[in-house]
């Protein structure tokens, strides 16, 4: 009989022995040139360097919370490139045994936990972003943690340890991706006060781990406060907000060059802009879905940059890949809302957050990857362990519908 511990064995050997066969095939290498030849990349250095007060606070600061910047200045500045790649490596194979165990966990199910795994483990994307210092790879493996903590624990969602596990999940990933924060608002004015207030009341001393466990996100709130006067933790929405949706509809309408439009709205506020918007809104909603439609169906773009390493047979792969990657992302919410529906109706509340909390993460970070362009599949990659898993948990749940209807 095979153990858990023999088919993650398996797993880890077919898992190394394709990423080092994609990376021994890739053009580009693990070397300085490539891993900060981004300007993304540039921006989380720029950051690392404040950090060890080198350098004072500039744009990047502004747009870049500093928990990739940490990672960069601990593993990067004392041990060279390979620090840094050494740490993205552990991140993906970790990704991969996170995710297997979780779908191993919930379904019981050995073919679907290699299928999901194996699945993650051939995206070219992914492999070749180990190579750049940029923080989908980290997100991934955040993701993945969270992914495998409430798979395994959701029995104790009641608990207050429960709680501040997820919430400190969600911490990391607010000063990682700003994009996160959102959820750990979420959590703590809306589910704190409905499902564990009770609790804090008969603990009080409970409230002093959950205020250590929020420092990432005060540290970072108070970054943004004492350079710039800003209490929020990124300000990368304003810019990406104005830079790409706003600035593409505002060069569709006066037909100008981006260059043109960028230099005409840089002093565009908010109020000015959903203005703008409101006064043309069929343009911009004509902008928002056919960016929609190139992120969920992005191009393969890191498997052809630079330019002159491009890696043909690797980028064609990644192109019906993904391709097949958006039309899961067109049904799979259809199979999620009606498993959610048949939990809630039998009160299969760990099954039912289980699905309902992925179907939202994973549609919440589609769906705003709207107002960004040109960002090729970088966006939507992030969604993989969690689309993984749901297809894995549907696929074993509707083989028993019959105990559900």
């Amino acid at each position: 009989m095979i153990t858990i511990r023999k088919e993650l064995i398996i797993l880890n050997a077919a898992a190394i022995l394709i990423y080092f066969i994609v990376l021994l095939n890739l053009n580009i290498g693990i070397n300085n040139e490539i891993f900060f030849s981004t300007p993304d990349a540039l921006t989380f250095r720029d950051v690392s360097n404040f950090l060890l007060n080198d350098q004072p606070a500039d744009h990047s600061v502004l747009i870049r919370p500093f928990f990739y910047p940490l990672l960069i200045t601990l593993f990067y500045k004392p041990f060279g490139v390979f620090g840094l790649w050494s740490v993205h490596f552990v991140f993906w194979i970790a990704s991969l045994n996170l995710l297997f165990l979780s779908i191993r966990k919930t379904t019981g199910s050995r073919i679907l936990s290699f299928t999901g795994a194996i699945i993650m483990s051939l995206n070219l994307t992914l492999i070749t972003l180990t190579l750049h210092a940029i923080s989908e790879v980290s997100t991934i493996f955040l993701l993945s943690i969270t992914l495998y903590f409430l798979t395994n624990k959701i029995e104790e969602r009641r608990t207050l340890n429960f709680f501040h596990t997820i919430f400190f999940c969600l911490a990391l990933l607010s000063v990682l991706k700003p994009l996160f924060f959102p959820f750990l608002l979420l959590l703590t004015f809306i589910i704190l006060p409905l499902f564990y207030l009770r609790a804090y009341l008969k603990k009080p001393a409970k409230l002093l781990i959950l205020m250590l466990l929020s420092l990432p996100v005060v540290f970072q709130l108070s970054i943004m406060k004492v350079n710039f006067n800003m209490l929020k933790v990124s300000d990368i929405d304003r810019d990406t907000f104005r830079d790409y949706i706003f600035a593409q509809g505002y060069s569709k309408i006066n037909n100008l060059s981006r260059n043109e439009t960028l230099e005409k709205v840089k002093d565009y506020q908010k109020p000015d802009i959903f203005a703008y918007m409101a006064r043309h809104k069929s343009v911009f909603i004509d902008v928002y879905l056919e960016n929609l439609k190139d992120n969920c169906n992005g191009k393969p773009g890191f498997l052809s940059y630079p330019k002159e390493f491009e890696h043909v047979p690797f980028r064609d792969f990644m192109v019906v890949t993904n391709s097949y990657y958006s039309s899961v992302y067109k049904i799979l919410w259809c199979p999620a809302l009606l498993m959610s529906i048949l939990f809630l109706r039998r009160k299969r509340y760990p099954e039912l957050i289980l699905v309902f909390s992925s179907t939202i993460v994973i549609y919440y970070i589609l769906l705003t990857s709207g107002i960004s362009a040109w960002q090729d599949d970088r966006l939507a990659i992030t969604t993989l362990p969690l689309w993984l898993f749901l297809l894995a948990f549907i696929i074993f749940s509707l083989k028993k519908i019959n105990t559900l209807i």
